[in-house]
């Protein structure tokens, strides 16, 4: 038995037209071969599913597709809705993407009518092993949708609700999963208080943290024995349709392709114990995958993916190492705001690490040690 996990999936646009033109048009199809009837399918649903509600004002982009289309989803196990559209045309949009996903079987979590339904796991049960799923989302990522005690919409992340989130459900479950929508977008890099979020969720409890949002694929790494993957990519994405709000009220409208590295994801596989052990989670692989022109996902080898995973990888081991006093503590992840389109809007106040900070702290480790063996080697000066 097997846990696989995808990464974001929008619809809307071309795999949408695809879904309504051909009724047997499946997401899955080309991954079809590793999947068998008890593996849990899991993926980040990137856009809501409705033909009602009105779009956000402002809002740079509002992602959707139709109920019919998502028939093309047949076979995920949990649709993750713990993100920065799924609210996109508001409440009626979001009772037609949940109604959608029970009229398919496909179970949710990540979204609530409040805080505390949002902040609740969604269970599943296979050979006895008990599997939870939390989602948390970023301020950055959209602080319009975060549901509070009394409004509805996704769960807030902040390290405080984090740890409590975990701590509240680990010994519900014999394994627990963590889903961060957090970081930047079409950023091969992440910031450090990304790293000590996923870390410190480790230390709690977690056991393993997935994240999305960036739309391309980012670092991953194992800790204390656990998995983190801070950003998986795009699975399935349409081209997106985008409105920019200048200062005068006027918009202005586009289009955003999907690049090379916006096709290309990570698709990755745990074993599950039907024996439940501290170790009931085990990393079976990493599949890169990448949707082709008829938009499906199919595999690829390592060598044909756009990013180079051994040095973003690298990046994420030398920084930790060389910086390890950034990453630890419980202190809140601090933002900046801005109105931006109208819209208040949380920003990370640090860029995502990359090798020129490595470089640089590498320059002056050198100097200051070349400097301190002049400073104690012997006089050989005679008189």
């Amino acid at each position: 038995m097997r846990l696989f996990i995808c990464g974001d999936i929008c619809l809307s646009g071309e795999p949408e037209q695809r879904a309504l033109a051909d009724p047997k048009y499946n997401v899955w199809a080309g991954i079809r071969t590793l999947l068998n009837e008890k593996d849990i399918l899991i993926a980040n649903l990137e856009c809501a599913l409705t033909d009602r509600g009105t779009p956000r004002p402002f809002k740079w982009a509002n992602l959707r597709a139709t109920p019919v289309s998502a028939r093309s989803l047949k076979g995920l196990n949990i649709a993750v809705l713990g993100n920065n559209h799924v609210s996109d045309f508001g409440e009626e949009g979001v009772s037609d993407t949940l109604e959608t996903l029970r009229q398919l079987g496909i179970r949710s979590v990540g979204y609530g009518d409040a805080l505390e339904e949002a902040l609740r796991p969604t269970e599943i049960q296979c050979d006895g092993v008990r599997i939870a799923l939390v989602s948390l989302v970023c301020p950055t990522t959209n602080g319009e949708n975060l549901a509070t005690h009394t409004t509805p919409g996704t769960a807030p992340l902040g390290m405080q609700i984090l740890r409590s989130v975990i701590e509240k459900n680990r010994a519900q479950a014999d394994i627990l999963l963590v889903y961060l929508h957090w970081g930047y977008e079409q950023s091969h890099s992440v910031t450090p208080d990304q790293i000590r979020l996923a870390r410190r969720a480790i230390d709690w409890g977690a056991d393993a943290v997935i994240g999305t949002h960036g739309h391309v694929i980012q670092p991953y790494e194992c800790y204390k024995g656990k998995w983190i993957f801070y950003g998986l990519g795009n699975f399935l994405f349409g081209t997106v349709e985008t409105t920019q709000t200048k200062e005068n009220g006027t918009q202005l409208r586009g289009k955003q392709e999907q690049t090379l590295p916006n096709r290309q994801s990570l698709v990755i596989s745990f074993e599950l114990s039907s024996t439940y052990t501290t170790d009931a989670l085990q990393l079976a692989d990493i599949q890169p995958v990448e949707f082709d022109e008829n938009y499906i996902p199919r595999f690829i080898s390592k060598n044909q993916l756009t990013v180079n995973l051994d040095q973003i990888n690298r990046l994420i081991e030398r920084y930790t190492r060389l910086y390890p006093g950034r990453l630890k503590g419980d202190t809140e992840v601090s933002f900046t705001s801005q109105i931006r389109n109208g819209i208040l809007t949380y920003f990370y106040p640090t860029r995502p690490i990359s090798f020129a900070d490595i470089s640089l702290s590498t320059r002056c480790s050198h100097y200051l040690k070349r400097t301190v063996q002049k400073l104690l080697a012997p006089n050989t000066r005679h008189s």
